[in-house]
């Protein structure tokens, strides 16, 4: 549970210590501390998170209000620039702010983070520390019930298959204590896309920019990640229409 938002304390949760997989279970150990840190100030970039924009997104792509279960879903598109980090930060507002369930976005965008510009908090501790430690530490922002995990650390490691692990790891963890967990992916032909986490997200939401993203380079992204795991799409760029962003 996300403590009270009142209290100034960075304050640690941890769950399932000591607990190894078992037999004929995922490679995966639940139960990382979490520090919830609360910068007194944190700052919005307007331009990038609107009224506006994160309107846009409506039942089309809200689960179930029945299903208490977590989602997990993954912001990716076909090429870079085409805008998925502006509908990661503008979905993951809206779920915080429609559903008023406690919401996480991880940048896991190593190679271009701007997640912690956006809402204004500082880039470490961020994801990267948290594959080198049991600590995951995610920061508030000023969108209530918005909690971000920025990238950390900037110079790491090729993606490799100990980070891979890690990320499921944390993944693991946040799904314990919050409803809604965003994902701000590279874009699906960067060679630091996680695709192997794959297996331990609910799904994708893939973004295409209007009048640049090539119908091939959808059809090879749709390929690539496995068109069944694809739980939404959002045209990005267009003139009208709610997928305006």
């Amino acid at each position: 549970m996300t403590p009270d938002l009142n209290d100034g304390i960075i304050e640690p949760e941890y769950e399932n210590e000591g607990q190894g997989p078992r037999s004929g279970q995922p490679l995966v150990r639940k139960g990382r501390l979490i520090l919830y840190n609360r910068p007194p100030n944190p700052m919005l970039d307007e331009t990038v998170v609107s009224v506006e924009r994160y309107n846009c997104f409506g039942s089309n792509l809200h689960p179930n209000r029945s299903e208490g279960s977590p989602l997990v879903a993954g912001i990716t598109s076909a090429n870079a620039g085409e805008g998925k980090t502006v509908v990661a930060a503008n979905l993951a507002t809206f779920f915080a702010l429609d559903s008023l369930d406690d919401t996480v976005l991880v940048d896991l965008n190593f190679n271009n983070p701007r997640i912690h510009n956006i809402f204004g908090v500082s880039v470490l501790p961020g994801i990267r520390d948290s594959l080198r430690t049991d600590t995951i530490t995610l920061s508030r922002t000023a969108i209530k019930g918005l909690w971000v995990l920025p990238v950390g650390e900037l110079k790491g490691s090729q993606m490799g298959f100990d980070i891979v692990l890690g990320l499921r790891e944390v993944i693991s963890t946040l799904r314990e204590h919050f409803r809604f967990i965003i994902l701000d992916l590279p874009c699906a032909n960067d060679p630091a896309f996680p695709g192997l986490i794959g297996s331990h997200i609910d799904g994708f939401v893939v973004v295409v920019a209007a009048g640049k993203t090539k119908k091939t380079d959808v059809s090879q992204l749709v390929t690539f990640i496995n068109e069944n795991k694809i739980i939404g799409f959002v045209m990005n760029r267009v003139s009208q229409g709610m997928a305006k962003l």
